[in-house]
């Protein structure tokens, strides 16, 4: 059921963007890899402003974000 839920979300997602397309990538590629929807979740997180700082849209992350 969760699965389900959550798949109506890759669908919204800006695909189209660099930073946005590998984060949730690999929040995708994680889930059942490590049969964790946590480290999915956190590996999105920790990407997303790694990839906007790597592709020099840093201004747009901030603290809290």
């Amino acid at each position: 059921m969760v699965a389900l839920l959550l798949l109506r979300n890759v669908v919204e997602a800006q695909w189209e963007k660099i930073a946005h397309a590998i984060s949730a990538g690999l929040t995708i590629l994680v889930m059942p890899l490590t049969y964790s929807i946590a480290y999915g979740i956190a590996a999105g997180i920790v990407a997303y402003p790694l990839m906007k700082t790597a592709t020099g849209e840093v201004d747009d992350v901030g603290v809290g974000q």
